[in-house]
């Protein structure tokens, strides 16, 4: 009996100290959290089960004079130095105000402003695969950080929804596990039901999916400063992008109708002496050619404000050509 209650004594003094160091180290203290094995949301429960695992079985069998900060700080980072970082973001240490829905054409900007080893799926239902992917780490989709996402989007318009995002377990892991690198985050158009947002996930994705978050506020400093500097680059980097776009002049080739050949139809129409079959052609050219410059200057709207690359907005122009000046047909 004496025995138990020495052990209460050690265990209830290295818990203590565990939580002392914890509270001096906001970093530590949420990895206790997120390693602790307790289902309980208060943090001292959590700190005691993790110190149960972690540091116990050691600890008690030494005497209690040797239970001191000094050597709990050392078997602390010891067994923090033994432990291999884990491959995959946590999920759940990001915030739920970074998964809320956005618009379409946002995803590719919310998925960079996430940690590049974070482990997503893409599943936008009709898309190719440039919106629809295996789970993989984001730094390891190529089809991130080029467009490529927002051109796969872009192709799928006007059958697209807004997005939201859910955080799941995958497939052959039990509930409870602890590994990063057993969820991912999958995004998925948001349903058209108001109270079916998860509608576009399958059976079995529901029965996966974990409503477990945190909120901005709870981020440890390293957390926080971390996810200012990267929306900091990532607002550099789209700065630039928008400043070069503007630098950028495009010549209209020779065969595309501008002004210039607007004010000659109008002379021909005037000066026609031809049937109503030619009038009505030119007539027609006419309306091309305006419909045509309306057309290109929302092109140029989109390519301005990033939406195209040099080289899509060259290949959406051409496509406006060949359909509404070569064929004569319309918008």
């Amino acid at each position: 009996m004496a025995k138990k209650s020495n052990n209460f004594k050690k265990f209830g003094k290295l818990a203590s100290l565990v939580k002392k160091i914890a509270d001096k180290n906001p970093d530590f203290k949420q990895q206790i959290l997120d390693e602790s094995e307790s289902t309980s949301k208060n943090s001292w429960n959590k700190i005691q089960k993790w110190t149960s695992k972690n540091l116990f079985p050691t600890f008690k069998q030494l005497p209690l004079k040797d239970f001191t900060l000094k050597k709990v700080e050392n078997a602390i980072n010891d067994d923090v130095a033994t432990k291999k970082k884990s491959k995959c973001h946590n999920v759940f240490a990001i915030p739920d105000s970074d998964l809320g829905i956005i618009d379409p054409f946002d995803l590719e900007k919310a998925l960079r402003e996430l940690p590049s080893n974070t482990q997503v799926q893409i599943g936008l239902e009709g898309g190719d695969g440039l919106v629809n992917t295996g789970i993989k780490k984001i730094k390891d989709i190529p089809s991130i950080g080029n467009g490529d996402t927002t051109q796969g989007i872009r192709d799928m318009y006007p059958n697209i929804q807004n997005i939201t995002f859910f955080r799941l377990r995958k497939k052959g892991k039990k509930k409870g596990d602890r590994g990063n690198c057993s969820y991912y985050i999958k995004a998925v158009f948001v349903g058209d039901e108001k109270d079916a947002i998860d509608v576009n996930l399958t059976e079995d994705e529901r029965d996966r999916r974990v409503i477990k978050g945190i909120n901005e506020k709870d981020l440890t400093p390293k957390q926080r400063k971390d996810r200012k500097s990267l929306k900091a680059l990532l607002e550099k980097e789209s700065r630039a992008k928008k400043s070069k776009a503007k630098k950028r002049e495009f010549k209209t080739p020779d065969k595309v109708v501008g002004k210039k050949e607007d004010k000659k139809i109008q002379s021909k129409i005037k000066k026609a002496k031809g049937t109503q079959e030619e009038i009505a052609l030119l007539k027609q050219k006419e309306r091309n050619a305006k419909q045509f410059n309306i057309a290109v200057e929302k092109l140029e709207r989109q390519f301005d404000k990033g939406i195209f690359t040099a080289k899509e907005f060259k290949i959406e122009r051409a496509k406006l050509e060949k359909k509404m000046l070569l064929k004569g047909g319309e918008i």
